[in-house]
Parts: structure tokens; sequence; C-alpha cells
């Protein structure tokens, strides 16, 4: 019977089978037949009943299958007081199913399996008779599991076996013993000689003695034959635990091993059942406390994301689950910034950029969310840790730092935009107090927007709205989108409201697109696309591509020789690109066989992809891959990124919010899309991991001074100059052209690197610490 969500989950019941009479091991190691005793029927015989009995023994106190309230008060207290918990402290209950089938609990068993189930001594056993075969053990003193074998009567604890004389002195750590006496059992009965460089013999009862502290054993019990158990790697649900291939027997004393009721057979799927709670529970606490951040009256009424997608939203990488919060948390914290960006903007109509920004800020920091987070409760339901017994039976209390707090937020809000849509995740960050009202977004007005009378005037707007593909209802907003703050008929508008928005917009359409259609990709991979679709630098190509930097409304002279020399440099790389790309296209067309086929190709191929537009766009596209990040010896005019994303928030102002309209429009512009394949490696983060290959240090980025309103900044490591640039707006741009700096002549500055490093070597060699490789020196 497959049972309903929140009800009873048990594993059947049943008979066993009395076990037939085995060869008893008195005290004096003589074998005699032994009649059935009453103990017989006791959970560690074989039968249908005995995996439940087991299981329910093991773990009833952690396990969690239904939620507190579907099990009837007075049971609950029943069945805390068999697992030693308190009925307050008892949200979640594994228990088996009653015979009847009617769903009930078997009480009966509960009480029976979690009381008194008799002695599981792997002496007590044999001397009752019961067969061992196909059983696992495990070891009293230090709990080494090990698959049995069989009974050496040819061996006691009198018997020797050769150990190195030194082993008494080795660190308890250090030591071979696992569990067992240091020598395999040979075919002979004797233990392996394993050739230490000097040897003696001592007795397992001496050993004992010694190396554990256990001198009063029954000196006449035989040994028993046993092989080590192997667990899966790290308790992987995929690791299968098995004895290991070839491994030598070891002698173990019957009176300090314990046996398991469970076969061999079964061993290793159990001991997969914690680690399939482990993540039920963590699922399950993950709803329990949405439910308790929602409250009753919205969680009627809240689409909300499965259970899969809420554990993996509370799970950092470091817990070693397989999935984790990264993605999400990525996709959350777009999504959250577009949210709140969106908010600030229709209920502060007044407010500059600048205010915008702090206001933002405020909410969605790092240090905000973190607090947030802190006072929901949000650090008990994290998982931290990866999984093992110990931290399973007994969770330890871990602290975390504010950043995985801010982290688990942004993923909590990534949960629900993938599986509760836009307008559920709303009202979720609502809930978290992330959003002050309740706006669907197709209810929004649009804010004011210029005159479109002097919009028509002064801007082209008919062919702004042919580059966006959306025609205005309210055209004076293209005019506020082109309007830089140095224009004097303004009237107080310019673009950086618009730019504000459009700048969070344009974060959230590439990140969501790159998650839906790229599932596959690493975190990291997700964060490298989105910082090439949508940097300053890429930005800057797409406006002068469509043109849209001869619409912009400006009086600032510097601005306008930026603007020149910039759009001059993309039109003579432009130009280069595009004669290469005729290059590999005559070469392509020479190389191919003739004949009739040939033929029919090359017209097809002259007909779809040699014309003057195909080659111009193919020029333009690798131009702009190439120079993912910008161009090396020039920083673009970061109006025409700001125009861009201007635009794009006008067009979400003028549609009333709708998404789907600002997703088309930023498809248009950011043609082709980024992917994989095309994805290019920041300056600074290529010349960092490049350099922890080649000498394991780090690049050193230094402000060397303001030069004309440009950040002078140098690279360096070890003391040699790798890079330097003068021609950022700010030290971070700046750092990107001495990073690409380096880069380009790399090969000239690997043997002042690898000098520098024999320096460093030679100096750590001689602790010479205060020796000091060249200052900066120019390769």
């Amino acid at each position: 019977m497959v049972p309903e969500p929140g009800e009873i989950v048990a594993g059947a019941t049943g008979g066993t089978t009395p076990a037939p009479p085995h060869a008893d091991i008195g005290r004096a190691g003589v074998a005699h037949e032994a009649a059935p005793t009453p103990h017989d029927d006791r959970p560690e015989d074989k039968g249908t009943g005995l995996f439940v009995r087991a299981l329910v023994r093991r773990i009833i106190d952690r396990v969690i299958i239904l939620q507190d309230g579907h099990l009837p008060k007075s049971r609950r207290g029943k069945a805390s007081r068999a697992a030693g918990v308190s009925p307050e402290a008892l949200s979640f209950l594994l228990a088996p199913a009653a015979p009847s089938g009617d769903g009930s609990v078997d009480w009966r068993l509960v009480a029976e399996v979690c009381g008194d189930a008799g002695s599981t001594s792997v002496l007590a056993l044999l001397r009752r008779g019961v067969d061992l075969r196909d059983r696992i053990i495990w070891t009293t003193y230090n709990r080494k599991v090990h698959a049995f074998r069989g009974v050496r009567h040819d061996l006691n604890l009198q018997s020797t076996f050769k150990t190195s004389e030194d082993r008494g002195s080795a660190p308890r750590g250090k030591r071979r013993a696992a569990g067992a006496a240091p020598a395999a059992v040979s075919a002979a009965g004797s233990p392996a000689d394993e050739a230490p460089p000097t040897t003696t013999r001592t007795s397992y009862a001496a050993y004992y003695a010694e190396r554990w502290g256990l001198p009063n054993l029954d000196p006449g019990q035989p040994l028993i034959e046993a092989s080590a158990w192997k667990q899966g790697a790290g308790g992987r649900l995929d690791a299968a635990a098995e004895p290991e291939e070839g491994e030598a027997s070891v002698a173990l004393v019957p009176e300090l091993c314990e046996a398991s009721p469970i076969p061999a057979a079964l061993w290793a799927p159990l001991l997969q059942l914690p680690r399939l709670m482990h993540r039920l529970e963590a699922g399950l606490a993950a709803a329990r406390l949405l439910d308790q951040l929602v409250g009753p009256d919205t969680a009627r009424t809240l689409r909300r994301p499965s259970l899969a997608l809420l554990r993996t939203a509370l799970t950092l990488r470091s817990a070693g689950e397989g999935s984790d919060y990264e993605t999400l948390e990525t996709l959350g914290d777009t999504f959250m910034k577009y949210a709140v960006c969106a908010e600030l903007f229709f209920e502060n109509r007044t407010y500059h950029e600048g205010q915008l920004t702090r206001c933002k800020d405020d909410v969605v920091s790092n240090l905000s969310l973190a607090q947030r987070a802190q006072a929901l409760g949000l650090h008990s339901a994290l998982q931290v840790l990866p999984f093992s017994m110990g931290n399973w039976t007994a969770p330890p209390i871990v602290k975390v730092g504010g950043k995985v707090l801010a982290d688990g937020m942004e993923a909590l809000v990534g949960a629900f935009v993938v599986g509760s849509g836009e307008e559920a995740t709303r009202v979720f960050m609502r809930v978290l107090g992330l959003l002050k009202a309740l706006q669907p977004s197709s209810k929004l007005e649009p804010a004011p927007g210029g005159d479109a009378d002097v919009a028509h005037q002064e801007v082209d707007v008919d062919a702004i709205q042919r580059v966006l593909g959306y025609t205005f209802a309210r055209p004076g907003l293209v005019c506020e989108a082109l309007t830089h703050c140095s224009w004097s008929g303004r009237n107080g508008s310019c673009y950086q409201r618009l730019e504000f928005l459009g700048d969070a917009l344009l974060d959230l359409v590439v990140v969501q697109h790159c998650f839906d259609s790229f599932t596959d990709v690493e975190p990291s991979d997700l964060h490298d696309m989105r910082s090439v679709a949508v940097n300053a630098e890429r930005l800057a190509f797409v406006a002068v591509h469509h043109g849209l930097q001869r619409h912009i409304r400006h009086a600032s002279p510097k601005l306008l020789s930026h603007l020149t020399d910039f759009v001059s440099m993309w039109r003579d790389e432009m130009t280069r690109e595009t004669a290469a790309e005729e290059r590999r296209r005559r070469q392509a067309q020479s190389v191919r066989p003739a004949g009739p086929r040939a033929v029919a190709h090359s017209t097809t191929a002259g007909a779809s992809d040699c014309g003057d537009a195909s080659v111009h766009e193919t020029a333009r596209i690798a131009l702009m891959n190439r120079h993912a990040f910008g161009f090396p010896t020039m920083e673009a005019p970061k109006v025409l990124c700001d125009v861009v994303e201007a635009l794009v928030g006008a067009v979400y102002v003028d549609s009333g919010g709708r998404l789907d309209v600002v997703r088309r429009v930023a498809f248009r512009l950011l043609h082709p899309m980024v992917n994989p394949r095309t994805t290019s490696i920041h300056p600074v983060r290529r010349l960092m991991e490049t350099l922890q290959t080649f000498s394991g240090a780090l690049p050193e980025y230094k402000l060397v001074a303001w030069v004309q309103e440009r950040a002078h900044v140098q690279v360096s490591c070890m003391d040699v100059l790798l890079g330097e640039s003068k021609g950022g707006r700010n030290a971070r741009s700046s750092g990107r052209l001495a990073a690409q700096d380096a880069l380009d002549r790399w090969r000239e500055l690997e043997p002042k690197l690898r000098e520098a490093l024999v320096l460093r070597a030679a100096a750590k060699k001689d602790g010479l610490a205060s020796m000091k490789t060249p200052k900066l020196v120019r390769a």
C-alpha cells in the first residue's frame, strides 16, 4: 500500500521462522548440538519483521516522515516515551504499520523493539547456537565493522602472533590495527607474517590487555575470523557498502564483538536510510520555516515552491549534497534588486539616482539581508555541514557569517522565482519585509516623462522605436532616456533615474535567460555570462552598433571628444574584422572541391551567408566576443552604457511594468545572447588564475596617481611590474586595463617572473626573511 502524503509510512511486518539448531560453543571450546532456545524468535533471527524492528530501534528518534499534528496527541506521547524524547520535541516519526493494514501503528512492536530485545554479544549468540553466517559484526572497543566468516576453534586468547617490537610505542592514531589483532589470519591458522624489520611474538590476551586495557577476558572462548567491511565514500546514496576484495582476514574476540540483527544483504541499504532521512528532514524543515515566515493566512493562498527547491535553497556547498543554493542565490539576487528598484522608482518620483541607490542598498545589502535572516530564524534551517552519522544523530550548533545568511535569503527568493512565478515572489518578498506594498506589475502607473512635443522636436523618436522594436505611448520617456545631465534644456530631467531601473532589469533578463537556457552550467558560469552580457563596455558596443550615440543630448565638449574617439576606434576595429572575415570566406571558397555539388553549395552559401550584411554581422559578433570586456587601450564612455539601460527602463515604465515586453526589447538589443561557449573570463580574474598556476602568487594592484581625471594603476607580482593603465575613469576600470596589458605582454614577462620565483625560493630556503627581490622592473 502506497501511503498518501501525511499518512504513516512504515515497513511491512511479519512472522519469523525459528532458527535450526547449530553447533554451540562451550566455555572450553568443545562443540555440541544445542536444542532450540526460547530466544530463537528474537529480532536477531532472520524474517520479514527483522528489518523493520532494527530500523525502528536504530533511528526512531531521528527519522522524520510525519508532520507534527498528523499523529494523535496520546500516541505522540507514547511514541516519544519509547524513543526517549519529549512529546513537544517530537515533530516527525517513522513507525511500523500494524498487520491489520488499516494504516495504524503497531505500538506493541515499537515498545518491544525500543525495549530490551535481548543480548547481541557474539559470544552469547554463538553459545545459544545462532547461525552468524551472512552477518555484520562490530568491535565494542572501537566500533569497527566486519563481516563474520566463521569460528576458529584452533585459535584462542593464548595463541600468539608476530608483531614489530616498536609497535607499543607508536601513537594510537598511527597504529595499523583496525579493531583486531594486528596480524592477518593465514590459511594455516596462525597469523600471517608481514616481515617487519624486527618482530616478536605476543598472545592475543596480552595484546588486548596492553593495547586496549582489557585484561579479564574469558580464556576459554575461541576466536572468530572476520573481514573488514568497507563503507561507501562519504556515505553517498550511490555508494554501496561491501567487503573489500582481497582484504586479509582478522582474528577477533567474540566477547568483544556485537552482531547486527540485520543480514549483510540488507546492511548496505540500511546504511543509506539515514542519509535519505537527512535529506527529507532538511526539506521538511525548510517547509516548516516557510510556514513560520508566511503565516497561516498567506500560506493557504500562496503558491509555494517544491520541497526539493526549498531544500536546495537552504543547502550550502559545504554540505556536499550535490545541489546547493548558489545558482538560486544568483537568480534571487537579481530578482530582488529588480523588484526593490521598481518599487523605489515608482514610490519616490522626486528622488535622483543617488538617493534611489542608497535606499536600495538599505534593503538588499548583505548586512541588511543578514539582519533580517537572523530575525526570521533562517540560520536554524541552513544545511552547512556534510552528512555524517554524528552530525545526524546530534546536530552541532554551527555559526554562519552574514554573507551566508544574506545568500540564503536571496536563494529563497530565487526558489520562489523558479517554482512559483513573479507575483508569488513579490508576495513572499513583502512577507520578508523587502517590499512595502504589494503592487502587481500590470497595474503600475508610468512615472511622469518629458513633454511629447519636445521629444519629437529634439529626438528622432521613430528611429529609436525602430531600433527597439517597440512603439512608445509616451514618447517623452525616449527624450528623458537620451538626455545627459549636462544638457541645459533638460528641465531637471535626465536619464539617471531610468538608468537606475534599466540596470536592474537587464541583469534580471540576462540571468533568467541563462538560468532557463543552460540548466547544467555551474554557478560561476552563470556569473561569467552575466558579467559578459551586461558589462558597461559591451553595452557601449551595442549603443554604437545601433547608432544611439547620434541621439544623445548633451553639452559636454569632453564627452563629445571621448565619444568621437571611441566611435572611431570601433569603426577601425570593425573594418579590420570585416576584412579578416572576408579573407576567411574567400579561403573557404577556394578550398572547396570542384564539381556540381560544390557549385550548388557555393551558390547556396553565397545567397545565404556571403552578403555584405552577413559579413558585417559576423565581424561584429567576432569583435564583441574578442573584446568582451572592452578595448585594451581605451575605456568606453559611460554614457553609452547608461542610455541603453535607460531605454530599457523607459520601455518598462511605458508598458506598465510588463517584463515580457522588456525581455523582447532586451533580446533585440543584446543579440546574440551570450552562451557558455562564447563567454570570456574577466582580465582581472584571468590574470589572477594565470599567476596562481605559474607561481602560486597573487597580483597586487596599486593606484599610483590621478592624471587628468584618470586613474593611473599598476599591477605587479613578486615586485615585478606586469602592466599599467592611465585610461580608466576610476581605479577599478584602470585595474581591468592594467590586467589586460599584463596578459597581452605575458610572454615578455615570463622570464622576469621565473627569475623572481627563483630568488623567492632561495630566500625561503636560506631563511633570509628580510631579503627582497628587485624593485619594480619593467620587463
